[in-house]
């Protein structure tokens, strides 16, 4: 049998073994190699989207899943220090301001609604009756007030422990049930004055803050998740190495590469060109390469290797 002088080209397709960058639900990705949040943002947007963002806590929970069991004390995570505030919603709706009230810095940094169902800033230190929300078996939106009084951020806690938020109002109408829902009392509701935004540019408003955080002291300009709080969030300063978490696949990369081969063997039978790949795939992992993904390419209808006689 003649010897064959075989020609061809393969794929090498860099994959996220855990899925695509399209999935619709958010991936996390700790990272156990402590960086300054700058290097940690660095690192994120090469390899993955971003630092790791949070738009609700059903995503909260799936990030703390990322991290799983740690000695490290903090994680950085992408809030950072905005350049200017912005009054947002607790339970990640963004920023909704239905109508004009008094905002006063000197009022407060939370808000309440009065039983003439206006608004008005208030010191989250103050101790409130609240309404939080749920939804019922049919997915209809619940009211649920509580009249013991406590700060905000506390009543923020009780509403996520036990139904789903504080209350929040992106509609007059939504504006109107809450008055009805609150039976004459004053109450806080979930808008409050924010310096912080994500590093990916996303608007959700979602925070997890350790109670009397952040301390916004000067120079603590970056948002790190505290796992000793419940993996709830503190601010720090931004030039402290710790370990971070990015969100998003892998990014993918595609080299092709050819190959010139001297064979007697029909390269082209399936058996063949599938036992070469396996081989390839088991060499590449014995050299530490375990992110890639190896297949022929061939166009349509045609073989994969060009075959010639070795004499030409």
């Amino acid at each position: 049998m003649d010897r064959l002088t075989v020609f061809f080209t393969g794929i090498f397709l860099m994959l996220q073994i855990t899925g695509l960058a399209g999935s619709t639900s958010r991936q996390y990705h700790f990272i156990d190699a402590p960086m300054s949040w700058t290097d940690a943002s660095q690192y994120c947007r090469t390899k993955h989207t971003d630092l790791a963002s949070v738009d609700d806590k059903n995503e909260h929970h799936s990030l703390v899943t990322a991290i799983g069991a740690t000695d490290e004390n903090f994680v950085w995570i992408g809030l950072e220090k905005a350049p200017a505030e912005w009054w947002i919603w607790s339970d990640g709706i963004g920023e909704v301001l239905l109508h004009e009230w008094d905002i006063e810095k000197h009022l407060g940094d939370c808000t309440i609604m009065a039983p003439n169902i206006d608004w008005f800033a208030n010191h989250c230190d103050k101790e409130m009756a609240f309404l939080c929300y749920g939804y019922d078996s049919q997915g209809d939106i619940e009211y649920f007030l509580q009249t013991v009084g406590r700060t905000w951020q506390r009543a923020q806690s009780y509403c996520r422990q036990h139904h789903v938020d504080l209350v929040s109002a992106s509609t007059k109408q939504q504006n109107e049930n809450i008055q009805a829902a609150g039976e004459g009392s004053i109450i806080w509701i979930g808008l409050f004055r924010d310096y912080w935004v994500w590093s990916d540019g996303r608007h959700t408003s979602f925070r997890n803050w350790v109670e009397n955080y952040p301390e916004n002291v000067n120079d603590h300009n970056c948002t790190m998740i505290s796992v000793a709080d419940q993996y709830k969030w503190k601010d720090g300063a931004c030039e402290a190495p710790h370990p971070f978490v990015c969100h998003g696949a892998l990014k993918s990369k595609i080299t092709v590469v050819k190959v010139k081969m001297t064979s007697a063997v029909n390269l082209n039978l399936p058996s063949v060109s599938d036992s070469m790949l396996q081989q390839i795939q088991a060499r590449l992992e014995e050299q530490g390469v375990t992110d890639i993904k190896i297949k022929w390419r061939a166009a349509e209808g045609e073989q994969i290797f060009d075959c010639q006689n070795e004499d030409g």
